[in-house]
């Protein structure tokens, strides 16, 4: 754990939230902490080492004492689908999914990654689509001919869907493949295969890295709900996919979060570009907009919560670096289920 960290130019303290996790999970033996920029600051005010520092979390081992002794590195043999860790979603589509992976399945998933699909000499980009701009600027400001791999695929199955290969050319705006092992396709609402279509991704086959289940989710409840339910026996992913004749992919974001709200001096593009459909009725403007602590914006929950949703039914506030931000979709919510009934 660590005492702070940077993001986005701002720099969040986390040890109040460490003391938190600590009450509320007794079982935890040690906890080894990484100092942050917080601690750091301090640590060149004082003069003192990292180690003299102190946060107040119990049975807290300073990550510099802990590597100070070399030790034996020992292996335990479990079986292929012993649960590995737990890694939570961002929370952009609902609350945080807390997914339990397997130690065979990272194992195979990182051998083929490293050893067969990605090279050290390339530059991987990940995160959202790679525009074509982007790709202009890494040759022509980095260098010509580097392999500039366009990757995309999700915590869920700690992996990529599409990816890229050594062998295969780079076309700008595209992702070079599927990744190796995986069934992907676009479907579209038919539950039908295209190509040069947009499309949900989807993935027609298991693969080994796919979650062996949800925490708190004894039923397997949520996680069917989250990739089965549109297409029975069909992952799908949640985001929009255009696979080309040449077995290239695009990505288009997600699928289940909305368009983005513009004014009707541009509704006219809109129109011209999309369809009159997507023109928005109304237009808000807001404070600011609700995020997650990763920072990345929650479109979905705040559209469940115009629909009508629970405020529970959508992310806690322990889940959000804004909390109060919620409080103007409440109080629209309140005002447009009003309206319509």
């Amino acid at each position: 754990a660590t005492d702070s960290y940077s993001y986005n130019g701002k720099t969040h303290d986390r040890v109040a939230v460490i003391v938190d996790l600590l009450r509320e999970l007794p079982s935890v033996k040690a906890v080894l902490h990484v100092t942050g920029p917080n601690l750091m600051r301090a640590v060149s005010v004082s003069g003192q080492a990292v180690s003299a520092q102190t946060v107040p979390w119990r049975d807290h081992i300073a990550w510099a004492d802990a590597i100070a002794t070399p030790t034996e590195l020992k292996f335990e043999r479990v079986p292929f689908n012993h649960p590995l860790w737990i890694v939570y979603s961002s929370g952009t589509t609902g609350l945080p999914k807390a997914m339990v992976h397997g130690h065979g399945g990272m194992v195979l998933t990182q051998l083929k990654t490293m050893g067969l699909q990605h090279d050290l000499r390339a530059i991987n980009s990940t995160g959202s689509p790679l525009s074509l701009d982007a790709y202009r600027w890494v040759y022509d400001a980095i260098k010509s001919d580097l392999w500039l791999a366009s990757v995309s695929g999700g915590t869920d199955i700690a992996s990529g869907f599409v990816a890229c290969a050594p062998t295969l050319p780079v076309n700008a705006g595209e992702i070079q493949c599927r990744e190796l092992g995986v069934s992907a396709f676009a479907f579209n609402d038919a539950g039908n295969a295209v190509i040069e279509e947009v499309g949900e991704l989807v993935i027609t086959k298991p693969m080994p890295s796919m979650p062996l289940f949800f925490w708190n989710d004894s039923e397997h409840k949520r996680y069917r709900e989250s990739y089965f339910e549109t297409f029975p026996g069909v992952w799908r992913q949640g985001d929009w996919i255009r696979f080309t004749a040449r077995g290239t992919a695009v990505i288009y974001g997600r699928s289940d979060s909305t368009i983005n709200r513009l004014k009707s001096r541009i509704a006219q593009q809109i129109r011209s570009k999309a369809s009159a459909r997507h023109i928005p009725n109304e237009v808000y403007e807001v404070a600011e907009i609700p995020r997650t602590l990763t920072g990345k914006k929650m479109e979905v929950p705040v559209r469940k919560l115009l629909l009508g949703m629970a405020r529970d039914k959508v992310p806690s506030a322990d889940s959000m670096a804004n909390p109060a931000s919620l409080d103007f979709f409440i109080a629209l919510a309140a005002q447009l289920n009003t309206t319509d009934a």
